[in-house]
């Protein structure tokens, strides 16, 4: 009962944004897409049937389809538009609003930039995080959640690296000569920015050798220059996470290479 209640839901929501009603209506009630079809496999139909809708030919869609639901399906709490968007700041040619109003029926919290944006139903991100990988017809919409997480790391440093300043909110309240910590609201730091202090390690930790070097370098510079400022932001939003975690990825991670890297010097020379 659930799988057609979904498959309904999902189909007035594709007709509610599109166009040639009829049409769109006689395709989905045709008896091939009806007769004979488990659940999983109906609902997967259905969702190829309205990915196969959006503009394949425009390059532009393609490469934002990939990094915005990418980033919706890998993300640890649901982001919204805007902050999307500026966590996507190293792509500038990236327009969320260019790319989610063609996965409208997909998706929720799009009628405000500030509302989070999330997929419609688990099964969903099955569909494009399994079964898409496994079929040969929907190849192209499948979305490797381990990638884009991998993504995200590097995201989340770039935006601490670059917006963590001294006048930031939080920074610079451990050196202050007042009793405790002051508290933070929610509103005191961008969406992206908090979202990037509370998750990075979250991200990182998922990244398998070999560790891209860009990330190393990121990595780099925010344990040089923004370690304390990020600490204290974490303190008074009482948010500390997965620091034993991002312990044990370093020693394995990068220091392993570090010494293969070593090895192979000493080798050579």
């Amino acid at each position: 009962m659930e799988g057609l209640f979904q498959w309904v839901a999902t189909i007035s929501r594709y007709l509610f944004h599109t166009t040639y009603l009829d049409n769109k209506l006689h395709l989905f009630l045709s008896d091939s897409t009806l007769t004979g079809l488990p659940a999983e496999k109906k609902m997967d139909d259905l969702y190829a049937a309205v990915l196969q809708a959006c503009d394949w030919d425009d390059d532009d869609f393609i490469e934002g389809y990939g990094l915005v639901v990418g980033a919706i399906l890998a993300a640890k709490t649901p982001l919204s538009m805007s902050a999307l968007q500026s966590l996507h700041c190293p792509t500038p040619t990236l327009c969320i609003t260019e790319v989610v109003p063609q996965l409208s029926s997909l998706l929720t919290g799009l009628t405000d930039k500030k509302q989070p944006v999330q997929i419609l139903h688990l099964s969903l991100c099955d569909f494009l995080t399994v079964h898409a990988q496994l079929s040969r017809d929907y190849k192209q919409f499948c979305i490797s959640e381990k990638e884009h997480s991998q993504w995200l790391a590097f995201l989340c440093l770039t935006v601490l690296n670059e917006d963590l300043k001294q006048d930031t909110p939080g920074v610079g309240d451990l050196a202050r000569d007042s009793p405790g910590i002051p508290k933070m609201t929610d509103g005191d730091i961008s969406e992206e920015l908090l979202y990037a202090c509370r998750f990075w390690m979250n991200h990182i930790i998922e990244v398998e050798a070999p560790v891209p070097s860009l990330l190393i370098e990121a990595l780099h510079s925010f344990l040089s220059t923004q370690l304390i400022s990020w600490i204290e932001i974490l303190t008074a939003k009482d948010k500390f996470q997965k620091l034993l975690e991002l312990r044990k990825w370093i020693q394995v991670g990068i220091l392993a290479e570090l010494q293969l890297m070593e090895s192979d010097f000493l080798y050579l020379t």
